[in-house]
């Protein structure tokens, strides 16, 4: 649940990927077989947690930290976890790991520079577990982890074709030619 709500962004709900058995928690997401060599290994094989943030039409938004408040249990102590996002279809880039311990922590992830994100792109987070001593061990996130983002409006826009237009010397109340433009407009509500 995102609190509190940021007008023009939608937020989905985490999720873990296919290649993540699922573990039980009320107050957060929870799974196993983290027990990969590496993040790329994991996120090959689809052992990740995943969200969205999506922006409507008309407005922009900037992505410049996310804190997971995190743990690993008994036999997964010594897993770390890198987190990576994407811009649509894009890439994913890595923004740094952790390694996570058996207790309750914030784990703080700053993109350097900030990621910038304009209307009706599409945000996604992966949250990598990796390096588990044990395919059972869990690494939980757990509700109240935060993710820093601002959102702007976008800026109306009008545009006009042609781009100028000229009038002849005309002699004083007198009619002149019609001339014709089209005015186009953008974010206009």
């Amino acid at each position: 649940t995102t609190s509190p709500a940021v007008s023009g962004l939608t937020f989905s709900t985490i999720t873990r990927g296919s290649g993540v058995a699922c573990g039980t928690l009320s107050t957060g997401i929870s799974g196993s077989t983290f027990n990969t060599a590496n993040a790329a290994a994991s996120f090959a094989a689809n052992k990740y947690y995943t969200f969205t943030v999506t922006a409507n039409s008309t407005t922009n938004f900037t992505f410049s930290k996310i804190v997971l408040n995190m743990r690993a249990s008994g036999s997964a102590v010594g897993a770390s976890v890198e987190v990576r996002y994407q811009i649509d279809a894009g890439t994913a880039t890595a923004i740094s790991s952790a390694l996570i311990t058996g207790s309750d922590a914030n784990y703080t992830y700053t993109p350097s520079p900030a990621v910038s994100l304009t209307a009706g792109q599409v945000l996604t987070i992966y949250i990598i577990p990796y390096g588990s001593p044990a395919s059972g061990g869990t690494v939980r996130v757990s509700n109240g982890s935060n993710l820093d983002v601002t959102a702007t409006a976008v800026s109306p826009t009008l545009t006009r074709s042609p781009a100028t237009i000229s009038f002849a010397n005309q002699a004083v109340s007198t009619t002149s030619a019609s001339q014709s433009f089209l005015l186009n407009g953008v974010n206009l509500s």
